[in-house]
């Protein structure tokens, strides 16, 4: 049985049983392998990911760009002072 309530082990009929108000359930070794494989073929939440990685990237991209143009700017603009 399990350690707080009256669930039974594996050689015994396995089941809920419900004590002191509370369901407690005990997890079996091949549904917990059934819950890791429907958690691994899952595919709700990839097109977010996908979407995430992109807009990261547009952002990295922006930033580099920015960098480079306001280097090159900056050169201008000296040149400008330099002439005064």
């Amino acid at each position: 049985m399990c350690g707080s309530c009256s669930v039974k082990e594996s050689g015994e009929q396995a089941g809920y049983t419900k004590m002191g108000g509370r369901k407690c359930r005990q997890v079996g070794v091949r549904e917990m392998q059934n819950m890791v494989w429907r958690l691994w073929r899952d595919e709700n939440g990839a097109t977010s990911i996908e979407y995430a990685l992109i807009a990261s990237f547009i952002g990295i991209a922006i930033v580099v760009s920015v960098t480079a143009v306001g280097t090159s700017v900056s050169g201008v603009f000296d040149d400008v002072a330099a002439g005064f």
